[in-house]
C-alpha cells in the first residue's frame, strides 16, 4: 500500500481513516451494496447544474462501477432542465 493511500490523483480522504486504531476493529462483510445519491444531491450544491447528457454519463459510469442503486433525483430540477425535457 502507498505511504499516503488517502491521497491519489483521483481522490482525497481523511488520513485519520487509515489509523490502525481505527481500522483494527473493521469487520467488513463479504458483500456490500452501494446506494449512490450523486444525481439527487449533486445539484443541491450552489452553482452546480448538470446537463441531461452529464446526468446520463454519471448514471452510466456509476452503473459500470457496479453501484447497486442510483437515486436519479427529480427529472427537472432547474429551468434549463425543464426546457431540455420539453423541447
Amino acid at each position: 500500500m502507498s505511504q499516503t493511500p488517502w491521497k491519489t490523483d483521483s481522490f482525497f480522504s481523511s488520513p485519520w481513516n487509515y489509523l490502525e486504531e481505527v481500522t483494527q476493529s473493521f469487520q467488513l462483510p463479504e458483500k456490500m451494496q452501494i446506494h449512490d445519491v450523486t444525481l439527487r444531491d449533486g445539484e443541491q450544491q450552489a452553482g452546480v447544474e448538470f446537463t441531461a447528457d452529464e446526468k446520463l454519463r454519471i448514471a452510466e459510469a456509476l452503473s459500470e462501477a457496479g453501484i447497486h442503486r442510483i437515486e436519479a433525483g427529480l427529472p427537472a430540477v432547474s429551468p434549463a432542465d425543464t426546457r431540455r425535457s420539453s423541447g
